[in-house]
């Protein structure tokens, strides 16, 4: 997996978490 792809669902995640 690219480690930006894992950067990008981390901030998704954080995002839905501040949702």
């Amino acid at each position: 997996m690219r480690k930006e792809l894992k950067e990008i669902i981390r901030e998704e995640n954080e995002k839905a978490q501040t949702e």
